[in-house]
């Protein structure tokens, strides 16, 4: 804590008085210094337009209210390098020239992008909700069945395979596809995220600096293809990739979806382990 009880004399600012602290109406200040990870990141200042003695509760208030108003602009800035991230993530779907195209265990589209509609010659309004099987040949109905149940056994697959544009014409295409489980996952058409913060609404702090974790990111799944993200302490190998650093004490996770297609209940938060 640095305190300057009379610009004018003090050793430190006197000779920047009649070119800065005078014109500025500063007679006196207190600063708290902002430090993360050890490293000084900034200082928080209150200024008084008379000489004045700051008190022992001046100080500490000082220095707690600089300290929540640091955490909420980290916070805001967060918040914001979140939306612009998600907003960078929809463009890259929406405007992708790969077609992006997600249905559900039935088949039934939920979502395609523009250039997965171009490529069939259809527009991605007219896709949703219709059967992905009006766009397969008649004799490739049983091979869709087939890999529509790998899709459900967790299998991450690339394949060739025809389609049938709207005009009838055959097009052949590379697809990549991936299952998650029926219910499981956010039913959005664009992205979904999990954001941490403590009691007192503000970010968790952890050494990854690492404060949300969803669709947008290369996640690991478990073998039976369902997902775990939260976990206190790091874990090893391939899920670490899966880690939302949780504190000890208790906490608060955001959930945000784009363009939600139902009404729906994420899944609880199971805690597991022992205490100790």
């Amino acid at each position: 804590m640095i305190t300057n009880e009379d610009t004018r004399t003090n050793e430190r600012t006197a000779e920047f008085y009649d070119a800065f602290y005078g014109p500025a109406n500063i007679a006196a200040l207190i600063s708290a210094p902002l430090i993360r990870d050890g490293v000084p990141i900034g200082a928080f200042t209150v200024a008084s337009r008379t000489p004045r003695q700051w008190t022992v509760h001046e100080a500490a208030l000082v220095a707690s209210v600089g300290e929540r108003a640091w955490l909420l602009i980290e916070r805001q800035r967060s918040i914001q390098a979140l939306r612009e991230s998600e907003a960078r993530y929809r463009r890259i779907v929406e405007h992708a020239h790969e077609g992006i195209w997600e249905a559900d265990p039935d088949g039934i589209t939920l979502y395609v992008n523009a250039g997965m509609a171009e490529m069939l010659g259809t527009t991605p309004e007219a896709m949703i909700g219709t059967s992905a099987n009006a766009y397969v040949m008649n004799a490739e109905l049983d091979t869709v069945a087939t890999l529509l149940e790998s899709r459900r056994l967790g299998l991450v697959e690339t394949y060739e395979f025809p389609l049938r544009r709207a005009d009838g014409a055959l097009i052949w295409t590379l697809i990549s596809s991936v299952h998650f489980a029926a219910g499981e996952e956010t039913p959005v058409n664009a992205f979904w995220s999990f954001t941490m913060y403590n009691t007192d609404n503000y970010l968790v702090a952890n050494p990854i600096g690492r404060y949300a974790i969803g669709s947008r990111d290369e996640l690991t799944r478990n073998p039976d293809g369902s997902l775990d993200l939260i976990q206190a302490d790091q874990p090893e190998g391939e899920l670490a990739s899966n880690w939302l650093p949780a504190p000890k004490a208790k906490f608060q996770l955001l959930l945000r979806t784009g363009r939600r297609r139902r009404p729906w209940e994420p899944p609880p938060i199971k805690k597991i382990g022992r205490e100790g």
